[in-house]
């Protein structure tokens, strides 16, 4: 690159240590000229960076995952819900949005205590990653507010609807199981909300808003219908 002209910039690399461990390094080259101008030799300045890059995964994970339950947070979300949507659009493959909701979780966290209501949370977290494929998505947007992002669904509506349909079924029943907290049991709820995709050109806070539109609808005709019983 030098013989040729163009100019040189410092770079990133890997480098082995001598007791085997690889350390990152800033490499910054610069030439070399003897008293006529003419070029001798390449010279390099290295720096050990790694822990620069210690802080710099450090700054970026958090901003992309939950602090408490460790899932994609709304932002990684978001990308994953616009990479699904091309994906749906070029393959003509369905992809659903789960919108959950986690029930009673106020009371938890009045009767028992925030670090209660914190491991209701981690535990829920763990119960949706158990539902669903390996190749789906599980996010917190915050608060009790879970989504279940369902990938690859095929072209057949009615065998998409189908399997969305047993996924909510299958969460429904391990989150209404009784949850160990602290020495009080807990017996769990949740209400879920669907949207089925295919393509489309909705953004994903659109997508997240109708998708919770549709939990507080399955909310509302749930409680109608207490009311119904009790009333």
């Amino acid at each position: 690159r030098l013989v040729r002209g163009e100019s040189l910039v410092p770079f990133e690399t890997l480098r082995l240590h001598k007791d085997g461990h690889a350390v990152a390094v800033s490499l910054t080259p610069s030439a070399v000229h003897d008293a006529n101008g003419a070029l001798r030799a390449l010279s390099f300045i290295a720096r050990d960076i790694s822990g620069y890059k210690a802080i710099e995964e450090g700054l970026v994970a958090p901003s992309l995952h939950d602090p408490l339950t460790r899932l994609p947070n709304r932002r990684l979300l978001a990308d994953r819900l616009r990479r699904a949507q091309l994906r749906s659009r070029r393959q003509r493959s369905f992809f659903a949005v789960l919108f959950i909701e986690v029930d009673k979780f106020v009371q938890v966290n009045d009767r028992l205590g925030h670090g209660a209501a914190d491991q209701l949370l981690v535990e829920v977290a763990k119960r949706l990653q158990l539902a669903v494929r390996q190749d789906d998505s599980v996010a917190r947007l915050g608060g009790n507010e879970f989504v279940v992002l369902l990938e690859d669904l095929g072209n057949s509506e009615p065998h998409a609807v189908d399997h969305v349909n047993s996924v909510a079924d299958k969460i429904l029943n391990l989150l209404e199981q009784d949850y160990l907290l602290g020495d009080r049991r807990h017996q769990g709820s949740a209400s879920i909300g669907i949207k089925l995709l295919l393509g489309g050109a909705l953004n994903a806070d659109r997508i997240l808003k109708e998708a919770s539109a549709a939990m507080y609808r399955v909310k509302q005709q749930r409680q109608s219908l207490l009311l119904g019983v009790f009333g």
